[in-house]
């Protein structure tokens, strides 16, 4: 089979030279590409892919296999590291970036909700609080509504039946 005319071996190390246009073939470099040369490799081909047609779905696929080859290739890099790698428009638009917002706002809803629950209905157990911390953000968002309403220890336990 290795003589055959149609097989053709290649070596990722080939991909470092080439000079292409092809999508393809540059996501192969950066994958490759030293920490150094990696920064400006992705720049670029973050803008290129971000300015292809809006409605072309392998756009956001592209988009989020940059992203993911630079989280993996920059394991140790902070956010702030990452932001200065792109612009700011660029950036809001990874996979990384809105699961980081959402988190953020999930911790800090859970966060307010059981220091609302608390003022409102006293202590709360810890496996209530682990209850609303497995609550995703719009049943998070339904529970604070809806503590407004609560008086009693019960009203909580009862929402948590109903809703989680």
């Amino acid at each position: 089979l290795l003589q055959c005319e149609q097989f053709q071996r290649i070596y990722l190390e080939d991909f470092l030279n080439i000079e292409s246009e092809l999508v393809g073939v540059q996501l192969m470099q950066l994958i490759l590409a030293k920490p150094d040369d990696a920064v400006p490799l992705a720049q670029a081909l973050f803008t290129r892919t971000e300015h292809q047609v809006q409605q072309d779905p392998k756009r956001e696929l592209m988009l989020d296999l940059i992203e993911t080859i630079m989280v993996y290739k920059f394991p140790e890099l902070s956010r702030e590291a990452i932001e200065k790698m792109f612009t700011t428009s660029e950036l809001k638009q990874t996979r990384v970036y809105r699961e980081a917002v959402e988190e953020g706002a999930l911790s800090a809803g859970q966060s307010m909700v059981l220091r609302l629950l608390e003022r409102k209905i006293g202590s709360i157990s810890p496996s209530v609080e682990a209850q609303i911390s497995a609550l995703d953000l719009p049943q998070l968002e339904s529970l604070c509504e809806a503590l407004l309403d609560f008086s009693k220890r019960s009203d909580l336990t009862a929402w948590l039946q109903m809703y989680s």
